[in-house]
This record gives C-alpha cells, structure tokens and sequence, in this order.
C-alpha cells in the first residue's frame, strides 16, 4: 500500500518540520527567516523578486503563517507561507528556485435557510438562535425604508434563504440573498433581488422597489 503524504498549501512535508505562528508586533520576514539558516543575501533577493508579487512590508501583524524547515541540525527554512486574508496567501519557495506564489484558498458555498420570532430586538433574536450576526446588517439594510427596527415588537419574525461562504470550515461572510420576508406588528414584508447592470436591488412581490 502507497504511503499517504502529508501536506498543506500544496506542499508536502513529510520530511519536514511544520512551525505555525502568527506575526507579532514589529516583526518582519527578515527576522523570522534569518532564525532559520536563510542569508541576508538571500533575503535580500527574495524581497527583490517579491515586489511584483507581494510587498512584505505589507505583512500585518496578528496574521497567521506556516513555516516549513528542515529536519537536520540546520533547520534550514524551505517554504514560507503567509495568509494576507482569509482566502489569499503567498508562498514562498525557499529552495533552489527562490519564488513568491500567490494563491488562494478553496472557497466552498452553501445555501442556507434561517427564521426567527423577535422576542426582544434582532440582535438578540439572531444570537439566540446561533445564527451568523451578518444577517442582523442584512436584514436591516433590505427593509430599512419599510421597517424601523428600532422599533419591532415582540412576537414579529423573519425568514431569510440566503449563501454563505466557508474556507477551511469557516464562514467568511455572506454572499447572496435569495428572499427574504418579515412580519412586522402583523404586516409582512417582502424582498426578492434583482441585478440589473451589475447592481443589486430589491423588490417586493408586486416588483416595488423596497427604496
């Protein structure tokens, strides 16, 4: 039977070490790579063949990278890989070839349905019911010239299909509205989009514009 390999951002490492971390305050690749046997001279053409890719004078801190090393006394770093955001990343090919990749992570969508029965503002209805708190923008934004949601009352509800976006098992927002309805003191309200030269608006199910 084959052996499984083991790897991660495409890069196997079955004989190498994997450090993760996340970049800390004031510190830079430089910093980080020299502690693991790369020159100065060789940092200095990374940063060079670099620029046109991604300027490392960009790295942020608190943002999460992956580094790959050798297993020998050396340590010597093989590949870099830093997330700019939570779908873009650049790995850098520490080896021989010396490049910088940019490459972006698996997006995955999912149609989802979610309601709810306000029992004391939106807000709390949504966090009740575990639901992603973009939805409490959304639903705000949609009916905002037909509902003040200031002031909805207590027994008032909603129903909204929408998309959400995961990397890695983890949402990364909301990407689209199907429908939406809310009941208000009794009344319901209705939204439905429409895309016309690349805008969004919504509708109502006689085709009133909701603004």
């Amino acid at each position: 039977m084959p052996k499984a390999v083991h790897a991660k951002y495409g890069i196997s490492y079955d004989s190498l070490n994997v450090l993760e971390g996340t970049i800390k305050r004031n510190q830079n690749l430089s910093e980080i790579l020299h502690a693991y046997d790369i020159s100065f001279q060789t940092l200095g053409r990374l940063s060079n063949i670099s620029k046109p890719v991604f300027d490392i004078r960009k790295i942020r801190r608190g943002n999460p990278y992956t580094l790959f090393y050798s297993k020998n006394n050396s340590k010597t770093a093989r590949y870099f890989v830093y997330e700019h955001t939570q779908v873009e990343f650049f790995v850098f090919d520490l080896t021989d070839s010396l490049r910088v990749i940019r490459k972006e992570k698996e997006i995955k969508s999912e149609q989802k349905t979610a309601s709810g029965v306000i029992s004391t503002s939106l807000w709390h209805t949504i966090k009740e019911e575990d639901l992603n708190p973009a939805l409490v923008n959304e639903l705000c934004e949609i009916f905002a010239w037909s509902i003040d949601f200031f002031g909805l009352q207590k027994g008032d509800s909603f129903k909204i299909i929408y998309e959400e976006q995961y990397v890695d098992s983890t949402s990364i927002g909301i990407s689209k509205i199907y429908a939406t309805w809310f009941n208000h003191m009794g009344e319901d309200f209705y939204a439905i989009p429409f895309v016309q030269n690349d805008r969004e608006s919504f509708y109502d199910i006689e085709g009133n514009s909701l603004k």
